[in-house]
């Protein structure tokens, strides 16, 4: 139906639908806004969390090994840089020490199966060692 054949009425009550949807819309663009607000302040609560740790925290994909983030404390913790570590996937695997590639490769296989421990301690060769 064409609007100039509907009643006065009708084109009120539609009106009136219309305004309690933009009603809702905006409510839940509202609700949208606080919850971005409150997972921004999330993420930053946790990001200054990560980075003021001592411990090398990082994300890595599996099963390609390719690392997305390292926590500032890489260099104090590994030796390494952080960009060292990102441009080249397994490099973990590279400098695990001799006496814990057993070790590591029980963890690494942990990892691909979904195992994954909240932490675990190996040791690396030395940047000034490694080849």
């Amino acid at each position: 139906m064409k609007d100039e054949e509907k009643t006065k009425e009708q084109l009120i009550n539609e009106l009136v639908k219309l305004h309690q949807r933009i009603t809702e819309l905006e409510k839940l663009e509202a609700k949208r806004k606080q919850a971005g607000e409150a997972l921004r302040e999330s993420e930053e609560k946790f990001r200054t969390l990560v980075e003021e740790l001592s411990e090398a925290v990082y994300r890595m994909t599996l099963p390609d090994g390719i690392y997305k983030y390292f926590s500032p404390s890489v260099r104090e913790v590994f030796g390494y840089s952080a960009e060292y570590f990102l441009n080249r996937p397994f490099f973990i695997k590279e400098i695990i020490h001799p006496d814990f590639v057993k070790y590591f490769e029980g963890k690494w296989s942990d990892l691909i199966e979904g195992n994954v421990p909240t932490t675990y301690e190996y040791k690396i060769i030395d940047p000034v060692n490694i080849k």
